[in-house]
């Protein structure tokens, strides 16, 4: 899913998904910020769980298209049971 997509998606429908910056690092030094988004940083294996609703289609996004963060983290939510997007 593109940005384009994702900001296309949450205007359209905000209640069937949930953007998540899994980018580490304090929420400050983060640029780039998709309004509304959560921020789980990857490094904490997600943190808690609870945070993330599971009736909705998660987003992952992290730094750029070269960057994996998203493609770690959605590995744990899919065993779980979670919808994961990147």
């Amino acid at each position: 899913m593109s940005p384009a997509d994702v900001i296309y998606k949450m205007r359209s429908d905000p209640e069937q998904i949930c953007v998540v910056d899994v980018r580490n690092g304090p929420a400050a030094l983060l640029v780039d910020r998709i309004p509304g988004a959560l921020q789980v940083p990857q490094s904490e294996n997600l943190g808690p769980l609870s945070k993330l609703p599971g009736d909705r289609t998660l987003v992952l996004y992290c730094w750029d298209t070269w960057c994996s963060l998203a493609a770690q983290a959605a590995v744990p939510l899919l065993e779980r049971g979670y919808d994961v997007e990147e």
